[in-house]
């Protein structure tokens, strides 16, 4: 998670300069979704750094307009976090979401690396608007965020 931190603002910038900056946040959302530090202890910000290169070039399988276009005109969007790092990535992509209603999944309790409430905290979702945690089932914490229409 702390690479993950460390890297977000550049990656933040170039998603911003970017010509098409939700395409570039949901193929870094991809990229961080492959590296998983559970499997991988000992990953490198090199090896960090190239995943998420090759997620910014690489030819995708499925439709990022139709994504886009889909989130956009929805009313709500569940978003279900995986990783720890990761989540720090998704929260680009989340930022991209405008002005849709997003709920973002997190576990109750990790299992290796799985992104729970602390980790949502620590990768700013509830800095992005008001955010609510609501407890499900013991096993699942529900980070909820309205984005304002514009």
């Amino acid at each position: 998670m702390t690479l993950a931190l460390k890297l977000a603002e550049e990656f933040r910038a170039k998603i911003k300069h970017s010509p098409w900056p939700f395409g570039w946040a949901a193929r870094l959302a991809i990229g961080a979704n492959v590296i998983d530090s559970g499997i991988n202890v000992d990953i490198s910000e090199t090896a960090v750094r190239h995943t998420l290169q090759l997620a910014l070039e690489e030819d995708l399988i499925g439709d990022l307009v139709e994504l886009e276009r889909e989130v956009q005109s929805a009313n709500e969007v569940l978003y279900l976090a995986d990783n720890a790092g990761e989540i720090v990535f998704d929260r680009l992509l989340i930022e991209r979401i405008k002005p849709a209603k997003v709920t973002v999944v997190v576990r109750g309790a990790p299992i290796l690396n799985d992104a729970t409430i602390k980790e949502a905290q620590m990768a700013g979702l509830h800095e992005i608007a008001t955010t609510h945690f609501q407890r499900r089932r013991r096993t699942r914490h529900i980070v909820r965020r309205s984005f304002p229409r514009t």
